[in-house]
């Protein structure tokens, strides 16, 4: 939205007050690192999310969309390949998020969403057929 100081500015006081642990805390740390232009700080942290015992799908997305951002294209790609696999799908997502624009010519890409699409629509035609 163009309000990086803001963002930054809530990013700083969060951090003071200790809110924020695990997951959301690395995530927090990448897109002040991100914020502050220092892509090798921002990286960082996006690794000790491997570490974490327990990754959900949706907390992966946000870690493909930083080291899309910052030009980390295959390992974002393969991470948006553990997010889908893991049924956070994100079809609306891959093709609007403006931080995935970096990676929407890069090899692996176009399959990733047609895949996605693929299972939004099996899921929407089940939700359907539930009478949803």
């Amino acid at each position: 939205m163009g309000r990086n100081e803001e963002a930054l500015c809530r990013l700083r006081q969060r951090q003071e007050t200790g809110s924020g642990r695990g997951l959301l805390a690395i995530l927090m740390h990448s897109l002040q690192a991100y914020l502050e232009n220092d892509a090798s700080l921002c990286v960082r942290p996006l690794h000790e999310l491997e570490t974490l015992p327990r990754r959900d799908p949706e907390s992966l997305f946000y870690m493909a969309r930083h080291l899309g951002r910052i030009g980390e294209r295959e390992q974002a790609i393969a991470i948006l390949g553990k997010v889908i696999d893991g049924g956070f799908l994100c079809a609306s997502s891959l093709v609007r998020d403006p931080w995935l624009d970096p990676l929407r010519g890069a090899p692996g890409f176009r399959e990733l969403s047609q895949r996605v699409e693929d299972r939004r629509q099996v899921a929407h035609a089940a939700f359907l057929r539930a009478g949803g």
